[in-house]
């Protein structure tokens, strides 16, 4: 873990996690988000429980919950909403209101086959949206964190992997990887056939690129390419400018 009060200079915990009681040596943290009251980040591997810790101030944390086959690997998104935590895995989700007691939910999500993975999750829109690549399924959506649906072919593209996704307070912006081009999405209700393509090189689908990840600063869309930074206005139409 590490922290920084500019966006500039980072201090890192080399202590954290090895340093947390009851968290198993060598196990990496793989998520981590924040509910405006603490810190909760969890990590795990194939084959081994989902360790949950907390933390109010993000350098002391603890143990709040070890989970058991939650999942086939690693955590892979951890959200809130406002009243519970939402945790999503390969073929898993699980809730929580505290961090400490979990449910488990029932739909397999990313669970379609081998190479099936979630990369983000989110609440946006009175909705967990959690991305990635699932068959056909790019998008999954709850409105609970339980009970899940599937987005199929959402960009139109059955060979794409949804790598991103953030929300603007408006829109839903999705990164999507479709073969060797790195392209942006945006959506008012995430609805398959509601998904339009943003304009504007490198991510309009006609350049070679790789979309790695991205974030809204609450003016604009910042997203990481294989080459440098790029911003996505959001007005008065998305497009792109580097």
């Amino acid at each position: 873990i590490e922290y920084t009060t500019d966006g500039n200079n980072f201090t890192g915990l080399n202590s954290i996690p090895s340093s947390i009681p009851g968290y198993p040596a060598g196990l990496a943290l793989n998520v981590i988000a924040w509910n405006g009251s603490i810190w909760l980040a969890a990590g795990g591997s194939a084959n081994t429980s989902e360790y949950v810790v907390t933390s109010a101030n993000g350098t002391s944390w603890s143990v709040s919950a070890v989970l058991t086959n939650f999942a086939q690997i690693s955590p892979a998104g951890v959200a809130w909403n406002g009243s519970v935590w939402c945790m999503v895995g390969k073929g898993s989700t699980c809730t929580s209101p505290d961090g400490i007691y979990w449910t488990y939910g029932n739909t397999a999500i990313f669970n379609s086959s081998p190479v099936a993975e979630c990369y983000r999750l989110i609440w946006a829109l009175n909705k967990f949206w959690a991305v990635g690549i699932d068959g056909s399924t790019q998008v999954w959506s709850s409105p609970d964190g339980l009970t899940w649906s599937q987005l199929i072919d959402p960009f139109g593209a059955v060979s794409c992997t949804c790598v991103d996704i953030c929300f603007t307070g408006s829109l839903l912006v999705a990164a999507v990887q479709i073969g060797d081009y790195g392209t942006l999405w945006y959506s008012s209700t995430g609805a398959v056939g509601t998904w339009v393509q943003a304009s504007g090189a490198p991510f309009d689908g006609t350049t070679i690129n790789q979309v790695n990840a991205m974030a809204f600063n609450g003016i604009n869309v910042t997203a990481l390419g294989s080459e440098q930074l790029f911003q996505l206005s959001m007005d008065p139409t998305p497009r792109f400018s580097p």
